[in-house]
Parts: structure tokens; C-alpha cells; sequence
């Protein structure tokens, strides 16, 4: 299978606006716009897909002879995050002293 077989074509649309933005921001750094393009669908892919490291579960540690709740594989999220069940709304990350 060559490499041209593995891509796929995307295409999408722009504002008038957007589009001049876009073609300014290429030209100052000399990028054509399927090289623009490309690079910022790259970029989008490697920030979304990245570890958060300030993530309260990478803060918290973990105790050693098990966490006393019974409700701890249900209910993660809530001691983690501190997440009211009822409006299913993150409050905020509690921490470990």
C-alpha cells in the first residue's frame, strides 16, 4: 500500500474573515495552507491527546493498606474531583494533606 492510499482528504469552510486571517498568519511564516493546515490539525491532535499533570489524580497518594471506602471503584470521580452528583458538576479538586 503506498502512502498516498493512508491519508485521508479533509476539507472544511471559513469566513471571508477567517479565511484572510488564515492566509495572513501562513504568509508571515511562509506556510502554504495545506502545510498551515496540516500543522495545526498535528498541533489540535498533541494537545488534546496530552497528560494533564496538574490533574488531582496524579496529586493524591494513594494509601497504603486500601482507602476504607467501599464506594471508591463506584465513586472515584467524586473523591477525586469532588463532583456533585446531583447537578453532575465538577466543584473543585480536593487535596491530599
Amino acid at each position: 500500500m503506498s502512502r498516498t492510499q493512508d491519508k485521508k482528504i479533509v476539507q472544511t469552510s471559513l469566513t471571508r474573515n477567517e479565511y484572510k486571517a488564515l492566509i495572513e498568519t501562513l504568509s508571515r511564516k511562509q506556510l502554504s495552507i495545506h502545510d498551515g493546515l496540516h500543522d495545526a490539525a498535528l498541533r489540535l491532535i498533541q494537545e488534546e491527546n496530552t497528560v494533564d499533570s496538574g490533574d488531582p489524580f496524579f496529586k493524591i497518594k494513594a494509601p497504603v493498606k486500601g482507602s476504607g471506602l467501599g464506594d471508591l471503584s463506584v465513586n472515584h470521580d467524586s473523591y477525586l474531583y469532588s463532583v456533585n452528583k446531583k447537578n453532575k458538576g465538577v466543584k473543585k479538586a480536593r487535596r491530599n494533606s
